[in-house]
């Protein structure tokens, strides 16, 4: 737009005003750009009096190595701290307990001992917990990294997610490296990516909503976040493990993405993560609350609570991306490759 005002301004001044300014692509890049605002301007919250309180939440993050050690008596001190820490966030007020990814090192599905420490866990506090597991499947030796919901008296809910972006050569070795990777390291262990929405039903002060569960990077994926929205989730939550990254900035950096996903979706995101970044972020891409130390660092050892407000303009409503997706990067890539193929003929037509 701007190399086009240039142009009208220093053309012939001979000619009559309105020809020389009388341009389509000129008013219609002026047109866009007031459109855009105007649009812009529509999506911001009318009122933070839309707002309402949902529920409220612990996070705890234990900042456990990012490695599992295979012994079992570092196991058992590792479950051990665990509780501690569970123990302690009882002292907060909240609805719900959630915890980051993959946070006991055996299975919550497939290892017994697992799965009757959360059940405790849940009965000691009489509330729920959502907290990001494994599970092994015996029926055909599957692994799985996922998220599951473990409620007071009632135990492991049926409902649970596996993630289904795994991390290559982390989770899993791509087909074509697989012997070579084998042969010259040690292996993980190799998961199994799931094929089922991440919707996770909670009731909670008397209403039910509907956790659209994330595992690790998944908030990356622009595409199934969406498809987890279009599933039906109210909120998102983002259960991970950031430790591997250490005090360093990759934690801000995954972190980022979820107010992209918060923004494209109009969801709020509740993050957990096993030494930060943990927080929830508004429908608006707002940073409401982060859980951080007394020296206002987000990677530390302990646990705090927050208060979900949903906004009530958003709670049955889905955002135009969420129902209609990229079509606009298509298009503007269209028009990008159009654009270049008319100059290339110009010029060959000269």
């Amino acid at each position: 737009m701007a190399q086009t005002f240039f142009n009208l301004s220093t053309s012939d001044r001979k000619r009559s005003i309105f020809l020389r300014w009388f341009k389509a692509d000129f008013y219609c890049a002026i047109a866009v750009l007031i459109s855009l605002i105007f649009l812009y301007l529509n999506c911001l919250p009318k009122s933070w009096s839309g707002q309402e309180e949902a529920f409220s939440f612990a996070l705890v993050q234990p900042n456990f190595k990012p490695l599992l050690n295979w012994d079992e008596g570092i196991n058992a001190l590792r479950m051990n701290e665990l509780k501690q820490q569970v123990t302690r966030a009882q002292l907060l007020e909240f609805d719900i307990l959630m915890l980051p990814e993959a946070v006991t090192p055996d299975a919550i599905i497939g290892d017994q001992e697992t799965l009757v420490f959360f059940k405790s866990l849940a009965n000691m506090q009489d509330r729920p917990i959502l907290t990001g597991n494994l599970a092994y499947i015996s029926n055909g030796k599957r692994w799985h990294n996922g998220i599951f919901l473990v409620e007071p008296e009632t135990g492991l809910n049926p409902n649970y997610y596996f993630k289904q972006k795994l991390v290559p050569f982390g989770e899993y070795i791509p087909s074509p490296f697989k012997g070579i990777i084998e042969t010259f390291a040690a292996v993980q262990g190799h998961f199994y990516a799931g094929t089922r929405n991440g919707i996770i039903p909670i009731s909670l002060r008397e209403k039910d909503y509907s956790i659209g569960a994330l595992v690790c990077y998944e908030d990356m994926f622009p595409k199934l976040v969406r498809k987890t929205v279009q599933a039906g989730a109210e909120i998102l939550f983002v259960a991970t493990n950031d430790a591997w990254y250490e005090e360093e900035g990759g934690a801000y950096f995954h972190a980022a993405h979820s107010v992209l996903r918060a923004i494209e979706n109009r969801r709020p995101v509740i993050r957990c993560g096993n030494a930060g970044w943990s927080g929830w972020i508004d429908a608006y891409g707002s940073v409401r609350d982060v859980l951080t130390d007394e020296v206002n660092s987000i990677y530390f050892k302990g646990c705090g609570s927050f208060t979900l407000t949903l906004d009530k303009q958003w709670q049955s409503y889905t955002s135009f991306y969420s129902r209609y997706g990229d079509w606009f990067v298509w298009l503007s890539a269209l028009f990008a490759i159009s654009a270049t193929l008319l100059r290339e003929k110009r010029i060959y037509t000269l």
